[in-house]
């Protein structure tokens, strides 16, 4: 295993040259919000890279962030040459490292608990909550989270769904959103059990991956509030419809009910105006969820809605002018957030396309 040093934000890194020891350079986005949010985050404390790998987002971490301490784990015995290249290249004394199990590393730490847990597995984090929760801060921990199982929860693969996360999943027009709010659903779930909520703070779907940060909250009243709200969405195939807690009929047939998912916001916008971009690309990425940070709606796809609905409603900035409040998202080029009713929104359309004639 031949080691190359290649650097990354402002760190230098020992990766593989044949990718014995797991390291994907197409995360690095992933690793550069990770940095954003700790550098915003109020409490610095312990961090965890359960399943660091080479130990990438850990090492980067350390190094670009005021964290106090990072501990490295990964089962892959070829993994520690890679993390111990790296402490020494960027001159790091706050890292530690394990080869552990990332579950019985986390239970290790139920009494012991981490300020900020990273859960980012090659495939689905869903075996990884349960212990993650148990082994962070009850008050003002952060847990993020990666799946990159996207086909799961954006409905692809509707019984790996049901089996992982306990949902219905069904392929929709907002898919990626789905699968994102799925995911924050079933990880708040899984907290309520111990009484603690965890409420979404930053979220996004990037290429092959869904990434969201969760913060902690502690108390029955506090998980009970966040249970409320996760519950299911209804949706028309035919007109394309989304509604919370929708049931009935639409367009002459019943609405399709799926979920649960999180209802409720993905973004803290205080958090968000807090972070510092490393990277041109994180920093067009949180323009964009800072834009569409008060909307809960699952975006709608224009480019769907017209040929749903035979129109054809021109530029994105009229409609959403002409909607007043309303924004871009990062979920789709094609895509538009809002509140408005959905009637409301198809009859701003067919308006927009009149305007044009």
């Amino acid at each position: 295993m031949r080691p190359l040093i290649i650097t990354e934000g402002k760190t230098k890194l020992s990766v593989p040259e044949h990718n014995e020891v797991f390291f994907n350079p197409q995360m690095k986005l992933n690793r550069d919000i990770t940095i954003s949010i700790v550098n915003a985050w109020p409490k610095k404390g312990a961090f965890c890279d359960t399943l660091s790998g080479i130990g990438a987002k850990g090492i980067r971490v350390a190094n670009e962030t005021d964290i106090e301490h990072v501990l490295l784990n990964d089962l892959n015995p070829h993994a520690q040459r890679f993390m111990k290249k790296s402490i020494t290249l960027n001159n790091l004394d706050n890292v530690s490292i394990e080869k552990k199990d990332a579950n019985i590393l986390l239970s290790e730490h139920k009494y012991d608990k981490f300020d900020i847990i990273d859960i980012d597995p090659f495939g689905s984090p869903a075996q990884f909550i349960d212990s993650a929760i148990r082994a962070i801060l009850p008050k003002n921990g952060l847990l993020c989270v990666t799946a990159t199982d996207t086909g799961a929860l954006c409905g692809s693969f509707q019984n790996a769904a049901l089996r992982k996360y306990g949902i219905k999943a069904k392929k929709t027009t907002f898919y990626n959103e789905f699968g994102v709010r799925a995911l924050v659903g079933f990880c708040v779930r899984e907290a309520a059990k111990y009484d603690i909520a965890l409420i979404p703070v930053f979220s996004h779907a990037t290429r092959h991956y869904y990434r969201v940060f969760l913060k902690t909250e502690r108390g029955r009243t506090a998980a009970t509030k966040a249970m409320k709200m996760v519950g299911h969405i209804g949706y028309c195939y035919t007109c394309d419809m989304r509604k919370y807690n929708h049931t009935g009929k639409c367009c002459n047939r019943d609405v399709e009910v799926l979920g649960p998912i999180w209802q409720g916001k993905i973004y803290d916008k205080k958090l968000v105006r807090k972070m510092e971009p490393v990277s041109s690309e994180a920093e067009k990425l949180i323009m964009l969820c800072t834009e569409e940070s008060e909307f809960v709606t699952p975006y709608y796809n224009i480019h769907a809605i017209e040929k749903k609905h035979k129109i054809k409603a021109g530029s994105f900035k009229k409609i959403i002018a002409s909607l007043g409040k309303a924004s871009r998202t990062h979920f789709s080029n094609f895509g538009i957030k809002t509140d408005a009713p959905f009637r409301t929104f198809i009859r701003t359309l067919f308006q927009q396309q009149q305007q044009q004639r």
